[in-house]
């Protein structure tokens, strides 16, 4: 009562010197005359009996102003005989702000559960055979029945609390009659806590068997706790499915030619199965791996131009944001998409016309430029563009070349930084309109390891001679076994039988390689010998000419040849054996030469050209 009455005052507003009403002080006056029964009042000091069992029950109740919760034990003899007492009792005040009858019912169950968890630590000597929760409020027993993620988050909160220290089945409903935990939330002056009969003791039906004690009136329904009740907040969500990359789920994706030889497989697979009496076995032969690329081009158009290859299809316009839509695209009769253009009747090869047409956000791609980087011996990315779009059109070709071109680790290796120089103007012979091989410069590469005997244990030394057009810069290789005279003569004969009689050759000077040692006095002694190779030029009415004395920049324009030569041959041969014939072949100094037929002498540009690409091929007309 006197948690009430200061409870009262509070909500009054008053300042520590204001007078209380009337009313009050005769309320406080009256609490404290009742104070004086408080003498009279005796409470059983054992509350438990020996050699008995023991249950624990525990009954709460609330009102506007308060919530309580009260402890009886109830002790069963041998001679089964049954008493109950009351243990220990909480009675806590309902907060100002106002709260509604069954939140203040689910406080003081969490009271409850508080109240035997803390007897259950002082008695920790005596095991409890049962414990009961007793409540009159039928919406909290709802709300401990289900979980308590269905109702609101005060509701939530107080559920979680009373079922970590409580089962669903030990709570049981009772009367509000019977409820002695009704005395406390009453405001019950001492006289009638003295003469009240089940307070002590507890309600009667404690000291009876329990198959009579208060059940739960299941044919009553309540509604109100539906206030409680979390709301159910749909959320919908639509995602689109994402079709299944089969080339990127192929372990082997980034190496072109593994993923050939994969899809070729499978593609053999599905023959076997379809046509068992046919059925293929051994290596892949090139039918099988052309049927391999075609299939995978397919697929990966199928998935990344889906829209506009129906609208193709249809014969309608293509989307404006397209990429794709100034390319005029058509089907070829592999079903691929390759692009249109102009150039139908030109005597063209069908691949160079109409290249096939690749996404843009697809890995295939960065693969086959990858590819076409490798076997072309590490080309830039102009040269890579160039080759690439013999037979394909990729989507943003140049971005593509160059990210390949850059994130190559052997080329990042072996092309150091280059600083600027001022370049003076060309001289008249570099600039004036003459046949591809008309003047030249000649010059050597290497040494280069050749090796002799089956197992090429034996080596020697061998070189490249470098010849390069002054107007075109076209470029023509031949490999030498030494640094002599007539090896180079012989050189120089095979390439007259290729590219037709040149007018002047223009070299290095001998007193360039005066105090040179090792192979460079070789070339040296080689150069000195003029007179040998003056007379066959001069046999072939051609004119030799050597650039000054002490100026090797002067040869510029073969030196950065030789620089390009050794700067590919270096990424391809690195630690190979090879003899004088597998030097020769077209893998490593013919593949030089291939890579030369693709060096562009024009730009290229973003949308397909009428006219085929200026490369020294089609100066030269075959390299």
């Amino acid at each position: 009562m006197a948690k009430i009455f200061i409870q009262q005052l509070w909500r009054l507003d008053l300042d520590w010197d204001d007078e209380l009403p009337i009313k009050y002080q005769m309320a406080w006056s009256n609490f404290r005359r009742q104070l004086c029964n408080l003498i009279d009042l005796e409470v059983d000091r054992l509350a438990i009996t020996p050699d008995a069992k023991y249950e624990i029950h525990v009954f709460s109740d609330s009102s506007a102003s308060t919530y309580s919760a009260c402890v009886y034990i109830r002790c069963i003899n041998n001679e089964t005989k049954i008493t109950s007492n009351l243990l220990c009792a909480k009675l806590k005040m309902a907060p100002i702000k106002k709260c509604s009858l069954p939140r203040l019912e689910v406080c003081a169950a969490v009271t409850m559960v508080q109240l035997v968890k803390k007897v259950q630590e002082v008695y920790d000597f005596i095991q409890f055979s049962n414990i009961c929760f007793w409540i009159d409020s039928t919406i909290v027993l709802s709300w401990i029945s289900e979980d308590s993620c269905n109702w609101s988050t005060f509701i939530a909160n107080r559920v979680a609390i009373i079922l970590q220290v409580s089962t669903r089945s030990q709570w049981r409903h009772i009367p509000s009659n019977l409820n002695p935990a009704d005395i406390l939330s009453r405001v019950v002056l001492p006289a009638e806590l003295m003469h009240s009969t089940f307070w002590f003791p507890g309600p009667n039906f404690l000291t009876l068997a329990s198959s009579i004690w208060p059940q739960f009136p299941h044919n009553l329904i309540y509604d109100d706790n539906r206030l409680e009740r979390k709301p159910i907040k749909m959320i919908l969500t639509t995602t689109i499915s994402q079709q299944h990359d089969l080339i990127i789920s192929i372990k082997f994706h980034n190496d072109y030619v593994r993923l050939l030889n994969t899809v070729a497989y499978m593609l053999r697979f599905i023959y076997n199965c379809e046509f068992k009496a046919k059925r293929k076995y051994g290596s892949l032969d090139a039918t099988e791996l052309d049927a391999s690329r075609l299939n995978i081009i397919k697929y990966i158009q199928v998935i990344s131009f889906h829209a506009e290859m129906a609208a193709v299809q249809k014969g309608a316009n293509l989307n404006a944001k397209s990429h794709i839509q100034s390319l005029s695209p058509f089907f070829d009769n592999n079903g691929l998409l390759r692009v249109g253009g102009r150039l139908r009747n030109c005597n063209l090869d069908f691949n160079s016309k109409h290249p096939i047409l690749l996404p843009k956000n697809h890995a295939f791609k960065y693969t086959l430029a990858r590819y076409y980087h490798k076997i072309n011996h590490h080309v830039g990315p102009q040269t890579l563009l160039s080759v690439i779009r013999q037979s394909y059109w990729p989507i943003h070709g140049k971005v593509i070349c160059r990210s390949i071109c850059r994130s190559c680790v052997l080329c990042f290796h072996t092309n150091p930084i280059k600083q600027n120089h001022f370049m003076v103007d060309l001289p008249d012979l570099r600039v004036q309109q003459s046949r591809p091989f008309n003047v030249i410069g000649v010059d050597f590469c290497g040494p280069f390891q050749i090796y002799y005997g089956r197992r090429g244990i034996i080596s020697t030394k061998g070189y490249i001679s470098v010849f390069i057009g002054f107007c075109t810069k076209a470029i023509h290789l031949e490999l030498v076994e030494d640094l002599s005279a007539q090896a180079f003569l012989a050189a120089l004969r095979r390439f007259i039988g290729r590219r037709g009689l040149c007018l002047v050759i223009y070299s290095d000077n001998a007193t360039n390689f005066i105090g040179a040692k090792n192979e460079l006095h070789e070339l040296y002694k080689m150069f000195k010998s003029t007179d040998i190779i003056f007379n066959e030029c001069a046999s072939r009415s051609i004119i030799w000419k050597t650039i000054p004395q002490c100026s090797p920049h002067f040869g510029g324009l073969w030196e950065a040849t030789v620089k390009s030569t050794k700067f590919h041959l270096k990424r391809i041969l690195q630690d190979a054996k090879f003899n004088f014939f597998e030097f020769n072949t077209w893998s490593l100094l013919k593949g030089k030469r291939f890579w030369l037929k693709y060096h562009n002498l024009k730009y290229y540009t973003r949308v397909p050209i009428s006219k085929q690409l200026a490369t020294l091929q089609v100066v030269c007309r075959e390299i």
